[in-house]
């Protein structure tokens, strides 16, 4: 599993990946299977990516992709998922969609560039807390 050091940041994580799992529920809705051992249609890898990358922006307000993260708060779920639970407790993603989603973040730069600015951020955040009140965590 990951680990992380902040209740915080594994909240932003948590909900950036909430988010993220919503986006995709809302994108490709599941096709009724025409039989029920139906295999579930392949996954364009590149796709999924890019459309994981384009919601994982820290201002939920945000429309470029590009811009640079400035939040300083752990980010709350967009109003679009508050106002719609319904329908996103009808739509499931497979465990292997996920998986296959998850494995092409992990080798895209953008994303890791993304999950290492942010862990920057907080490493020089702590390290200023620090220096200003003197004493370790």
């Amino acid at each position: 599993g990951i680990w992380f050091h902040d209740d915080d940041e594994r909240t932003q994580v948590s909900n950036l990946l909430t988010n993220i799992v919503a986006d995709l529920a809302k994108k490709d809705p599941p096709s009724a299977p025409s039989t029920p051992a139906a295999a579930p249609p392949p996954v364009d890898a590149g796709a999924a990516a890019s459309a994981l990358i384009s919601s994982m922006t820290l201002d939920p307000n945000s429309t470029s992709s590009k811009s640079t993260p400035t939040g300083s708060g752990p980010t709350t779920p967009s109003r679009k998922s508050q106002q719609q639970p319904h329908q996103q407790q009808q739509q499931t993603l497979d465990k292997k969609s996920l998986q296959l989603a998850l494995l092409s973040l992990v080798q895209d730069d953008r994303f890791l560039d993304l999950i290492h600015a942010q862990y920057v951020k907080v490493a020089h955040a702590r390290e200023q807390k620090q220096k200003q009140g003197g004493k370790g965590p």
